[in-house]
């Protein structure tokens, strides 16, 4: 997972560049989300799949996250049933994104300009706190690249580098 993490650190804010007219939103196109990843897949030796799958007999998506030949995650999620091939088609390309936006913690440029995003504050609590530590330690992450993700106290950027 350290290599998942390493990831997140470094995909930085994707730009919502697609439109939906129904909705009056923007999302994330799921090749730009490709796009973006497939060079730090490269650069950390991650492969991810997402091939079509069956949860007993039921159509469903499979993600598969391999660091070489280990498996570091295989999860299927089905997808709602109809007979109708374009709802079939937008509903795998929707779990396909919305799955990628979750593990690698993808965050969206503001569209707008007057909306922030919410950093999680960091501290000892926070799930990858011993890795996150550990990457400062060692040099792979600084506090400063931390910053744009993570709002960090004086107190824990001390902790981070002792």
């Amino acid at each position: 997972m350290d290599k998942i993490l390493k990831v997140q650190t470094q995909i930085g804010k994707l730009a919502k560049d697609k439109k939906n007219p129904f909705f009056k939103s923007s999302y994330f196109d799921v090749n730009q989300i490709i796009e973006q990843l497939l060079p730090l897949l490269e650069e950390h030796e991650l492969t991810v799949i997402q091939p079509l799958s069956n949860i007993e007999g039921k159509l469903a998506i499979r993600t598969v996250v391999s660091d070489g030949d280990k498996i570091i995650i295989d999860e299927k999620v089905p997808l709602p049933e109809t007979t109708d091939s374009q709802k079939n088609g937008s509903a795998i390309t929707y779990y396909r994104r919305y799955f990628l936006q979750s593990l690698f913690l993808l965050q969206a440029e503001d569209d707008d300009g007057n909306k922030s995003v919410e950093k999680v504050t960091l501290n000892e609590k926070y799930e990858n706190w011993d890795k996150i530590k550990e990457s400062v330690k060692a040099g792979t992450y600084t506090v400063e690249k931390l910053r744009e993700k993570f709002t960090i106290s004086k107190d824990i950027e001390d902790k981070l580098k002792s």
